[in-house]
């Protein structure tokens, strides 16, 4: 057999090694637990409540058991909490910025595994009702296309093709509805605000605190579309985008149709 290794680089600055495998398909992210003096080795799967305590022991020493499918509350909604109130957060710098980059594929693993759920629910009813009715053949022909082309993410999944055509379609169409922008405007996060420099600890700069930097610079957007609201007048639409630099950075991208 064959090992194909590729290694992608930009600009010299980022690198990946993709085995050759993984692009025909696709699992979800997983940790190997080796037991001491044991030849037994364990997968635990990314959505996991193991898999916090086990991957980041230094923000979970208890080894408490954390977010799992069964919790009562979203992913988004327990991460908001904990970010939002445990101090160590601020104090572990880059680690931090690994954490929440973890945490993010995470949420979209679990996103990603309900799509599949719901595409094979749907193709086990077409499999049933097809034996009763000859009108469901035709939908069982479809689905079997559909199935051999790979799951095609919905417009609801964001960063999906689907999504980036319907809103690319949204946006070409409120421009020939409505007229074209009358500004383009580009908000960037200061790391010398005071309200991030009042944050920092000693040696800290304003990457090794992003859940405040990312607060900031959100209250602070809010202001700015507010004042652009109250000084240029009437606002036909408004359409933003929300990057983050490769500093670390959230910066967004206004643009602006005044009436």
């Amino acid at each position: 057999m064959t090992i194909e290794l590729r290694a992608t680089t930009t600009g010299g600055d980022i690198a990946a090694l993709i085995h050759g495998n993984n692009v025909h398909q696709v699992h979800s992210g997983r940790i190997l637990i080796q037991y001491n003096g044991r030849l037994m080795r364990k997968k635990i799967d990314i959505l996991s409540p193991f898999y916090q305590p086990l991957q980041y022991p230094i923000f979970f020493p208890a080894g408490t058991l954390r977010w799992s499918p069964e919790a009562p509350i979203s992913q988004i909604s327990w991460y908001r909490r904990l970010l939002t109130t445990e101090r160590r957060f601020l104090q572990l710098g880059r680690l931090t910025g690994e954490y929440l980059v973890d945490m993010y594929s995470r949420g979209e693993d679990e996103r990603l595994a309900y799509i599949r759920r719901v595409l094979q629910q749907q193709m086990n009813q077409v499999e049933h009702f097809q034996h009763i009715n000859s009108e469901y053949l035709q939908i069982s022909s479809q689905a079997e296309s559909y199935s051999n082309r790979g799951i095609v993410l919905p417009a609801s999944f964001l960063g999906s093709r689907a999504w980036a055509t319907s809103e690319v379609a949204d946006s070409l169409a409120l421009c020939l509805s409505k007229g074209k922008p009358s500004f383009f405007i580009t908000i960037t996060t200061n790391r010398n605000w005071p309200e991030i420099k009042a944050r920092l600890a000693s040696g800290q700069t304003a990457s090794d605190i992003p859940v405040v930097v990312c607060r900031i610079f959100k209250a602070r957007l809010d202001m700015a579309i507010r004042t652009m609201r109250e000084h240029l007048g009437k606002i036909v639409y408004l359409m933003r985008v929300i990057e983050f630099q490769k500093r670390g950075l959230p910066h967004a991208r206004l643009v602006v149709r005044v009436g």
